[in-house]
């Protein structure tokens, strides 16, 4: 089978065609997976870089964002200056 090039060069193979699952609902967040085959094991670090990059400027060209876990701070009472 051939492999197919993704972003800086590096193959995902075609032999089994990719799939995304949806894993869970995370806290602000729904979780997806994606599953695929690549070359030589070796490089899994890089095509992992390279497929994530190209999913988050995928995101950034659709207008979605990435939602991320905040806490507001709410000040009761300011401390009197010497306490």
């Amino acid at each position: 089978m051939k492999p197919r090039r993704h972003g800086n060069g590096h193959a995902v193979r075609d032999r089994r065609i990719p799939r995304v699952r949806f894993r869970a609902f995370g806290a602000s967040s729904l979780d997806f997976e994606l599953l695929c085959w690549v070359d030589n094991p070796e490089l899994r670090g890089r095509v992992l870089d390279a497929l994530n990059t190209a999913v988050y400027k995928r995101f950034i060209a659709e207008g979605i964002e990435i939602p991320y876990a905040k806490q507001d701070l709410y000040i009761k009472e300011m401390p009197q200056p010497g306490e």
